[in-house]
């Protein structure tokens, strides 16, 4: 919205000194970038963290060419796969460093949208005709609404309610999704249309049942169905936490089962936060388990609207005894997310020109409780005395004072009395 620009003055002289405009930038719903203009001598700079140019189903393209191509300086960073993933599409440099030598080709190819949707819904209703659970780990809120429309629209066209199940599951699912049909003026321009249209509202994802945890999942979709196969898209986009590391613990056995990782980005190291010293790593892995995800390897597609790398899990709580190792030791942890290891085992195994493993390890973070023993089970009840104790001193200090009040007015009624 080019009419919401702002001008920063500066506070001794009054003048007004900076413009800051910011434009639609695609990617996210409210995403945007920003012209900052400097009036003393029309200088622009644009900065432009995430942007995406494509028009898609529920957001329109940036505007970034539109308002950008004038500016002294583009302030942003690199798009598209990075790491390993990312030279998967660069092909390799000749041999001898020679401009005429033949260059060979990408391992993979350049993602193109139509393509890469039309490779991640083959990859999904393939697992699903094999009786087959599918799990999708997504962000709460942005780039899942995306998919959502696309997996919708593809169970309405077919008619698969019947037959599968759809199902996004997040704490804050219900909560994002009713928020994202009030922005609909942020959105395409086609989602509009259509709710004044009075066809319905774009957002009602009638295929899709909203569930907020993997045991409404289990009991309220997948028991009524009688067992149907899956398509989850779960919260928890690195597979170190939330209902997407649940169901990866629960299908982690069957090659039945197929997991497509639809955010590269997401992929990352697991941070400082995991390793700012060895004591609270200690503490942390303490319940750290070895996940086996065994099946065969499935084509990578692109990201955000399709799936950049693939691994295999599945299984029942039956074989989660099976699946899951013994605890970590520090040394042994994974300085990546779940979801890394398992994107690094398949651009490893595409690289050389193979197959993905039929059984790849992948450390994975399993918080669990204990119970208490030696000095911190004594630190434990001393609190507890301590916090009983003072408990007891409040409702004795406040007894007290009741009958304080109580002999106080017993006295002024005497007062009264004798006055009288």
């Amino acid at each position: 919205n080019t009419n919401n620009k702002r001008v920063l003055a500066n506070s001794k002289t009054s003048n007004k000194t900076l413009a800051v405009t910011p434009h639609l930038s695609g990617h996210v719903v409210g995403g945007c970038y920003w012209v900052l203009r400097q009036l003393s001598d029309d200088t622009e700079i644009v900065l432009a963290p995430t942007y995406h140019h494509a028009k898609e189903r529920h957001l329109a393209g940036s505007t970034l060419h539109k308002f950008g191509v004038n500016a002294d300086a583009l302030v942003t960073m690199p798009g598209g796969p990075r790491g390993l993933l990312g030279r998967l599409y660069r092909p390799p440099p000749p041999a001898n460093n020679s401009s005429h030598a033949r260059r060979k080709k990408a391992i993979l190819s350049p993602p193109v949208g139509s393509r890469s949707e039309a490779t991640m819904i083959e990859s999904i209703m393939t697992t699903l005709r094999r009786d087959g659970n599918v799990l999708l780990p997504v962000d709460a809120s942005g780039r899942v609404l995306e998919l959502l429309l696309l997996l919708d629209r593809h169970w309405e066209r077919h008619r698969l309610s019947g037959a599968y199940n759809l199902a996004w599951v997040g704490p804050m699912a219900r909560n994002a999704l009713e928020f994202a049909r009030s922005q609909l003026e942020w959105m395409a321009p086609p989602l509009g249309a259509q709710f004044d249209s009075q066809r319905g509202h774009p957002l009602q994802l009638r295929n899709v049942r909203i569930c907020s945890s993997v045991e409404e999942l289990e009991s309220g979709v997948i028991e009524r169905s009688d067992g149907n196969p899956s398509c989850v898209l779960a919260s928890g986009p690195t597979l170190d936490h939330g209902p997407a590391r649940d169901l990866l613990l629960r299908w982690g056995g069957n090659p039945d089962n197929l997991v497509l990782l639809t955010d590269s980005t997401r992929c990352v190291p697991r941070g400082e936060v995991w390793f700012r010293d060895e004591d609270e790593l200690a503490r942390m892995v303490a319940s750290a388990t070895k996940e086996e995800t065994i099946g065969p390897s499935v084509a990578g597609v692109a990201e955000d609207a399709a799936a950049e790398a693939a691994a295999t899990a599945g299984g029942d709580d039956d074989a989660n005894a099976a699946t899951l190792g013994a605890a970590l030791s520090p040394a042994d942890v994974s300085r990546s997310t779940t979801a890394s290891q398992l994107l690094h085992a398949w651009c490893t195994a595409k690289a050389s020109g193979e197959e993905m493993a039929d059984e790849v390890s992948a450390d994975v973070y399993v918080p669990h409780r204990a119970p208490l023993a030696g000095n911190e089970l004594a630190a434990f009840t001393k609190g507890e005395e301590e916090e009983r104790r003072a408990r007891r001193a409040e409702e004795e200090r406040k007894a007290m004072m009741a009958e304080i009040e109580l002999a106080r007015g017993r006295l002024r009624l005497g007062d009264n009395d004798d006055a009288g």
